[in-house]
């Protein structure tokens, strides 16, 4: 294992960098550039 790049270390820095577009939770962030949505799957 890379120390320094587990899930827990890099977690953070993925949620400075998300807008979420729903309100911020313990893995998404809201007030980051890269705007983050929750999508539907299309299937069929």
């Amino acid at each position: 294992m890379n120390p320094g790049w587990s899930y827990q270390d890099v977690l953070p820095y993925f949620k400075k960098s998300e807008n979420q577009y729903c309100d911020a939770d313990a893995y998404h962030g809201v007030n980051g550039e890269l705007s983050v949505t929750e999508g539907g799957s299309k299937i069929g």
